[in-house]
């Protein structure tokens, strides 16, 4: 479902908001830093900020549940950043942190999904084309297990409203529950590999279901029944990740993602045409440039 979800590639998001809603963003997390003051510490020895290049070769299906794939190539520059509230790197993605204690953080996460042309996928022949994806929310995280050696354990709960836009035009389409579990180890086998799991489920309103799954009267025909989506289980998923390090500047990574859509609330609409579906994805990152200042050295 979510690209950035799967292999940790955030950064796709940016693509996948209008512009206004940037701005939104951008005013929110300028006033956070009033209620969080004295709140954040960072021991670790990375770098405050980091930029480089992306890109990769995907392999997903159009949408949750379809049984028909998409192949894109993506490269995309990156910056990650790791600011006492505004974040963007490999532990957790794109966020404003807005709460931290001991084991549990409380923040603010965004992510997105690609677009699908109706006329590639056969069960949505004739129908409206479905736009990009975006999804922002606030979300709490339990750190259930922590190691420097054998990685760290974590249970997750956004609450994500979810948008599409064709970049012309934006459309709420409702709330998404995303609970899940990870775990991840960094500098794995010889510090070569950085290593990513994931189990979890999401939950959607009739809206984001709606948006989906809804067939109307218009838009019936012998192979598709009117249909009207509701809310419920969306999908169940494990993805794994692992990314080598061939050096200090460049990392191989690889991803997969399993959806399970058997037991789903729309499992008789027509357009959820798979009750499983694999997404895989294989690529390149390397950092041009990572500051000297690192995120522990705040002023």
């Amino acid at each position: 479902m979510l690209s950035n979800t799967v292999f940790h590639l955030n950064r796709i998001v940016l693509k996948m908001f209008k512009q206004k809603l940037f701005v939104i963003l951008i005013i929110v997390l300028s006033g956070v830093d009033l209620l969080a003051k004295n709140v954040h510490t960072r021991i670790e020895n990375l770098p405050l900020y980091e930029f480089g290049v992306g890109g990769g070769y995907f392999v997903s299906p159009y949408y949750q549940g379809s049984e028909q794939n998409q192949i894109r190539t993506l490269g995309i520059p990156f910056f990650i950043y790791r600011g006492k509230i505004l974040k963007s790197d490999r532990d957790g993605g794109t966020r404003a942190e807005f709460y931290k204690e001991k084991n549990f953080r409380f923040d603010l996460t965004v992510s997105g999904g690609f677009s699908a042309k109706s006329t590639e996928v056969d069960a949505r022949q004739g129908m409206p084309d479905l736009d990009y994806m975006g999804a922002i929310g606030p979300r709490l995280k339990w750190i259930v297990y922590s190691s420097h050696k054998w990685g760290s354990i974590k249970l997750s709960l956004p609450l994500l409203a979810a948008y599409v836009s064709d970049f012309k035009k934006t459309q709420d389409i409702g709330f998404i529950f995303h609970p899940n579990m990870t775990y991840n180890v960094d500098r794995f086998i010889y510090k070569w590999w950085d290593l990513f799991f994931r189990i979890g489920a999401i939950w959607a309103e009739d809206r984001y279901m709606d948006y989906y799954y809804d067939v109307k009267p218009q838009y019936a025909n012998i192979q598709r029944d009117i249909y009207e989506a509701r809310s419920g289980l969306l999908e169940k998923h494990i993805d794994a990740a692992a990314a080598f390090r061939i050096n200090s500047r460049w990392r191989l990574f690889l991803g997969i993602q399993y959806s399970d859509y058997s037991q789903v609330a729309n499992r008789e609409s027509p357009l959820l045409t798979a009750k499983d579906t694999l997404g895989v994805g294989i690529g390149l990152i390397w950092t041009v440039y990572e500051s000297e200042k690192k995120a522990g050295q705040w002023l």
